[in-house]
């Protein structure tokens, strides 16, 4: 993944508390970033299954049986949730 490189003019200018200090240092950030990639990596999924949602739902619904007008669909989080997601499907249509 990466190397954390710590360098001193002095001889032995670090000791034992040091190395662990940075060892300890060094291991957060590698898990701060893997914790980084998987975030990104679960976001992609979600979107994933947003964009297959919404193909399976405009697939789905025959409006042909319904009267003129708008349907309005929302899809995702509770509108009360912090960062909340929706996502929002309008529909106008017209019988022929």
């Amino acid at each position: 993944m990466g190397a954390l490189d710590v360098q001193s003019t002095q001889e032995a200018a670090f000791g034992e508390q040091d190395i662990n200090t940075l060892q300890n240092m060094a291991s957060q950030v590698a898990v701060a970033l893997e914790n980084a990639r998987l975030f990104q990596e679960a976001q992609r999924s979600i979107q994933e299954l947003r964009n297959i949602q919404k193909k399976y739902l405009h697939e789905s619904w025959d409006v042909s049986s319904l009267p003129e007008g708008e349907i309005v669909l929302a899809i995702g989080d509770e509108p009360d949730s912090k960062n909340s997601h929706i996502t929002d499907f309008r529909y106008h249509y017209e019988k022929n």
